[in-house]
């Protein structure tokens, strides 16, 4: 089993039984689902998919954009932002950043 996939199970085991999330791969990574929807993405971290109105509130936090290495190249996808580093201790805090956005 992969980091990754320990890391996206613990997130999903945060969130609850009674959070109606689920796993399934993505790309190098996994996905995180809820209502038939992605809410987030975990490769070596778990970035959450952030509407545009919020996104500087999260660079303000510290958070950075999900980016990968492609043809020589960084691409930053900024719809993906990584978690608060105390958001993986706080389950409220978890669910009111990936469920309530």
């Amino acid at each position: 089993m992969s980091a990754g996939h320990t890391l996206a199970e613990h997130v999903l085991d945060l969130l609850g039984d009674d959070s109606e999330t689920s796993l399934r791969r993505f790309f190098g990574g996994w996905s995180i689902d809820y209502g038939g929807r992605q809410i987030a993405i975990v490769m070596d971290t778990v970035y959450a998919k952030v509407p545009v109105s919020r996104r500087e509130r999260w660079r303000t936090a510290g958070s950075r954009c999900f980016a990968y290495r492609a043809q020589g190249r960084t691409v930053n996808v900024e719809t993906y932002w990584s978690l608060p580093d105390d958001a993986l201790d706080d389950p409220a805090e978890l669910r009111r950043l990936l469920l309530e956005s």
